[in-house]
């Protein structure tokens, strides 16, 4: 339910923004080459996979993340840097965990003219911290599938998409020692990329 808000949001609320850059796509008949480098921040949803550790309990976590995601190559093999804080809301023994730390990745990246899809592979490595949380770690195993679609020669609409499977290891409350759990997740991303 709530992915079909997000998508109705981008919709309508950045429907009317692309038809400023229509004109400008229309002068610009040719495809620009860019530089190797792009950088596009981002706004997004995180989700993860409920968990228990020994009686104690890590309920979905649903959040907010906002991301630096940076594209260091042109075409082909394309290597990802991501940056990343989220804030993630729970109902379990550790309530609400806040995440910060990088999503590294190598992704295949195509140039159809204005579009330019990639698919790639990856990890997210992040320190959790919480109220109830003395030490926390996830490390999970990420596979983006992204869009990019050029609305000017230096401005592109950039949408992401990310199935993860890994590890969440939680120290606090309760638990004396570091315990780990696994799970999926899944991010959404949008944002604009720079050039």
């Amino acid at each position: 339910m709530v992915v079909i808000r997000y998508v109705v949001f981008i919709i309508l609320f950045l429907g009317p923004l692309f038809s400023l850059f229509a004109d400008v796509r229309a002068e610009n008949t040719t495809t620009p080459k860019r530089p190797w480098f792009s950088l596009a921040p981002k706004a997004g949803y995180v989700f993860f996979q409920d968990g228990s550790l020994l009686g104690l309990s890590i309920d979905d976590r649903h959040g907010g993340q906002v991301a630096a995601d940076m594209l260091f190559g042109r075409e082909g093999f394309v290597f990802q840097l991501q940056p990343l804080y989220a804030y993630e809301t729970a109902q379990g023994d550790f309530g609400d965990l806040q995440s910060i730390g990088t999503a590294l990745g190598l992704n295949w990246r195509w140039v159809l003219g204005e579009i330019e899809p990639s698919v790639g592979f990856g990890i997210r490595g992040t320190f959790v911290f919480g109220d109830q949380v003395d030490l926390g770690t996830e490390l999970y195993g990420r596979v983006p599938v992204s869009l990019s679609w050029y609305m000017a020669p230096i401005l592109a609409l950039d949408v992401e998409v990310a199935l993860m499977y890994g590890a969440t290891g939680l120290k606090g409350g309760r638990l004396q020692s570091l315990i780990m759990t696994s799970g999926l997740g899944t991010e959404i991303s949008v944002g604009l990329r720079f050039p």
